[in-house]
């Protein structure tokens, strides 16, 4: 783990009780985003299926996947300790699995029909990791299965992104103060998070062979993306 994934994973883990509540007045539509991205997943509800959630968090994702497929069995990945025994308490008595990790460290060792990742990839640090990083997704996947990820992402010009940034502090401001809005979100997002544009993931996906690549929302920073092997 480096430098920068141990300060990642202490924030996680001094925020994991306030998570959900932080999200939802951070994230614009958050829910919204999730169910979008659970929704278009090709599957059937009986299907007996077997998912890793890419940081997984408080078992937001895992949650709505096991309302939507009950007979899933799902892997939870996350570098934070207490944001996992969280996702215990919230999903108690399921049949999930769970694996302490940084992305960087990770290793695959199943084979899944959905791979799935929300508000995660993007503490990935360079293009080139999160390159390398979609080829061990891709590896992991069954024939025919699918990755989906909900993320932040950046606007293709500085213009558009210096917009886009302004309307997310707009939104902001209807739960935060002007110091707090700085302090817990901007400031953190410009410390830790390293989002690229869409076009970037799309690309990537698509020259290490993933099929049908399609944006599915997309909302002031939010974005829902994926593709099938």
């Amino acid at each position: 783990m480096n430098d920068r994934s141990i300060n990642v994973k202490a924030n996680f883990e001094k925020k994991a009780l306030d998570y959900d509540n932080f999200m939802i007045k951070c994230i614009p539509d958050y829910f919204e985003m999730l169910g979008c991205m659970i929704n278009v997943l090709p599957f059937n509800s009986a299907d007996k299926l077997k998912i890793c959630d890419l940081g997984s968090g408080t078992g937001n994702v895992t949650q709505l996947l096991l309302e939507t497929f009950p007979n899933a069995e799902i892997t939870c990945v996350d570098i934070s300790e207490a944001m996992t025994d969280m996702a215990k308490a919230k999903l108690e008595g399921e049949n999930v699995k769970y694996e302490i990790s940084d992305f960087y460290d990770y290793e695959f060792c199943e084979k899944y029909d959905l791979i799935i990742s929300s508000v995660a990839l993007h503490h990935i640090i360079t293009d080139e990791d999160k390159k390398d990083f979609y080829k061990k997704i891709f590896a992991a996947l069954k024939t025919d299965g699918v990755f989906y990820n909900a993320d932040v992402i950046i606007a293709a010009t500085e213009h558009a992104e210096e917009r886009t940034m302004e309307k997310w502090k707009t939104w902001l401001r209807q739960f935060h103060s002007e110091e707090d809005m700085m302090e817990m979100v901007i400031n953190r997002y410009y410390e830790e998070d390293k989002p690229t544009t869409i076009v970037n993931h799309l690309n990537w996906m698509q020259e290490i062979g993933f099929r049908n690549v399609d944006v599915i929302w997309k909302r002031v920073k939010g974005v829902v993306y994926g593709g099938t092997k």
